[in-house]
């Protein structure tokens, strides 16, 4: 044997003799981590084809009420197709109480039951809400560490139960505390990306926006409305696109009456619903599911700012020396709710006025053949559309259902769209518009008001539109 060979033998026995390597143990905490990993973790269901051919297999299993022994597995993912899918498997006869039984001893059959029961919350099948107060006591009493952030929701708000859970939420995302909106969501479990948009979540908006009006005329109103809609539209869009309508309504019918919002958070909502939905005098599609006496609040919103607009432009541009008679008088007809629309149309000058881009966003329209600091005002009351022109100009009334009226929303207009023949005003026999003459001595209000009494638009006494 060569000295080589000695060597390598020695080496074999001396290794033989240490035994095989043993590795450093993990430390508790590394353990813990390990076993802890996939805390909170959110199953997913299996892809389409398999759940259908598993609906296949449950529904002749139970046809008859006396199903014969299922596999575990067929079990543990029947909860995906309780709810969801036509028909729904929760009505074959025993399958739920199957699935409830299993879940009560077997980890994975909860796991996938409690998160198919959150998915489909939002559903009206009357084994819901039965399910739900089950599937929260098994949570309550399951030892599985990636149910504790539920199973603690569980015990504080009753998550499980349809009738306390959501609304409980709903209160908790609307408090005033420290905690913002996703980390509220968070606390309970669900600001995992499979459940912001769940149907449970769908239920929780439901009561947000059924407590978001009392809440907003509350003294904290404005923390309210900001919880409110980071909550409705997260990163700056919708939770729930096709629930415009129930969003609008529920943060503009509050003002339908004599309450008005605070200037601040009135401007808050416009903006989040134009963002939102767009200008209803623009894209009344996206308007369409909201119910006509709240698009009317935020109508008479975005004409009050035109009016604004429109009277601040006339001061700069035009020194006329009788602009706030005019506003007071178009002011008073829309506190009393006589201007529905009101839109703009600017001459060159003013139109590139940047000041007044930042006001009306971009609800205003081009004024072709007339000064570049000249402007007009439209505006849309009860059968009529009134223009109010700026500096000298006249005011010209034509009806809404004539061939040739101006329709509010366009992008342009030209000077003969504004000054043709129009209706005679009362006490001028003019087809052309009435000058706004003698204003301190109500000449000219006094004929405009008579005629849109008597148009049937709104009645008017002096001491309304006197300036203030």
């Amino acid at each position: 044997m060569s000295a080589t060979q000695a060597a390598l033998a020695d080496l074999a026995q001396a290794i033989r003799a240490i035994g095989p390597p043993v590795l450093p143990s993990p430390s508790p905490t590394a353990k813990a981590l390990r076993k802890l990993q996939a805390v909170d973790a959110v199953p997913r269901p299996p892809g389409r084809s398999s759940l259908e051919e598993l609906r296949d297999r449950l529904a002749v299993a139970f046809a008859d009420g006396n199903p014969p022994a299922l596999s575990p597995s067929d079990l543990a993912r029947a909860p995906w197709v309780l709810w969801e899918g036509e028909p729904a498997a929760a009505d074959l006869p025993g399958l739920l109480h199957a699935v409830l039984v299993q879940a009560g001893g077997h980890r994975r059959t909860l796991r996938n039951l409690v998160e198919a029961w959150l998915q489909t919350a939002h559903r009206d099948h009357a084994t819901l809400a039965h399910a739900g107060v089950q599937i929260g006591r098994l949570v309550e009493g399951s030892v599985d560490p990636r149910l504790e952030t539920l199973r603690r929701s569980q015990r504080r708000l009753g998550l499980f139960d349809l009738g306390r859970g959501p609304t409980a939420l709903a209160e908790a995302v609307l408090a005033k505390r420290d905690l913002g909106v996703d980390d509220v969501l968070d606390e309970h479990g669900l600001a995992d990306a499979g459940r912001v948009q769940s149907g449970y979540m769908r239920r929780v908006q439901a009561a947000v926006l059924r407590a978001l009006p009392a809440a907003l005329r509350g003294v904290e109103g404005q923390d309210a409305l900001e919880r409110a809609l980071a909550f409705l539209a997260p990163g700056g869009r919708l939770r729930f696109d096709d629930t415009r309508g129930p969003v609008a309504e529920a943060l503009l019918l509050p003002w339908t009456t004599s309450v008005t919002p605070d200037p601040s958070a009135k401007d808050v909502i416009k903006r989040f619903l134009l963002d939102q939905l767009g200008d209803p005098r623009l894209q009344p599609g996206k308007w369409a599911p909201v119910r006509d006496e709240a698009t009317a609040v935020i109508r008479q919103w975005l004409a009050a700012a035109s009016l604004e607009t429109f009277f601040e432009l006339i001061e700069r541009h035009a020194l006329d020396h009788q602009w706030r008679y005019r506003k007071a008088f178009w002011s008073a007809c829309l506190r009393k709710g006589a201007i529905r629309d009101a839109w703009l149309a600017l001459g060159s000058r003013v139109y590139a006025d940047a000041r007044a881009q930042r006001a009306l966003g971009n609800a205003y329209a081009r004024l072709r053949r007339a000064g570049g600091d000249q402007a007009v005002l439209l505006m849309d009351v009860g059968p009529l559309v009134l223009v109010e022109w700026s500096h000298a100009g006249k005011l010209w009334a034509c009806p809404k259902d004539w061939k040739g009226a101006p329709r509010i929303g366009r992008s342009e207009y030209w000077r003969r769209d504004c000054t043709d023949v129009g209706l005679p005003l009362p006490r001028t026999g003019d087809e052309r518009g009435i000058s706004h003459r003698n204003p301190t001595q109500s000449w000219w209000q006094e004929r405009v008001a008579e005629f849109l009494d008597h148009r049937g638009v709104v009645r008017l006494a002096p001491s309304d539109w006197q300036p203030r």
